[in-house]
């Protein structure tokens, strides 16, 4: 069958036996190239995503987040160490395709979703460079709660100080303030911004 006609569907939606459907999974990422084009026929894939063009056409297994979603999924049943160890190649490789895949992702609160916000985010806000401020921006068009998340990695990690900067370049300041997520960042967050008079 042409790789267009692939039920890839049939391959990440919901299994009775998710033993086995990880099984099949994990055998076609660690295939060969050509085995893992198979996710390239998916409709739920990145596309036109401003900057990541070129990831995801270099990465067209982790441009499919359907594929993310059911790993994500597996995760929680099968466990964190039977799942995390395939997406060690895509944290590598393209990790700002990876976390606007994530964006996609309904929410889990298993440990995999956990880690992969707390890795991605950390990753992301190490650096001010136009790169991460525009995988970011994307990310916040795509799911304001994932960045919200985000943000509270980031301020356990890094510190208010770190958050204000990064607010202040997604230019998104206003509506993290008026999110009412986290209490806590929230309030530094409000000190911090009255302290630099970028409150109106």
């Amino acid at each position: 069958a042409c790789p267009e006609a692939f039920p890839v569907g049939g391959l990440v939606e919901q299994w009775s036996n998710s033993t086995a459907q990880l099984s099949l999974l994990s055998f076609l990422l660690s295939g060969p190239a050509d085995l893992q084009q198979v996710f390239a026929a998916s409709s739920e894939r990145v596309m036109g995503v401003q900057g990541l063009d070129g990831t995801a056409q270099n990465h067209p297994v982790w441009a499919c987040h359907s594929l993310l979603a059911r790993l994500i999924q597996l995760s929680d049943v099968e466990g964190l160490d039977a799942v995390a160890p395939l997406l060690a190649a895509p944290l590598a490789a393209c990790p700002e395709l990876l976390l606007v895949c994530l964006a996609k992702c309904q929410p889990s609160w298993g440990p995999l979703h956990g880690r992969l916000v707390s890795e991605l985010f950390t990753r992301f806000a190490m650096s001010s460079s136009p790169h991460n401020v525009a995988t970011l921006q994307r990310v916040w068009s795509e799911n304001r709660d994932l960045v919200l998340l985000g943000l509270g990695e980031v301020y356990r990690s890094k510190g208010i100080a770190r958050v204000f900067e990064l607010v202040q370049e997604l230019g998104i300041l206003l509506e993290v303030l008026g999110s009412r997520k986290d209490k806590d960042l929230l309030l530094d967050l409000a000190v911090a911004a009255g302290q630099q008079n970028a409150l109106p």
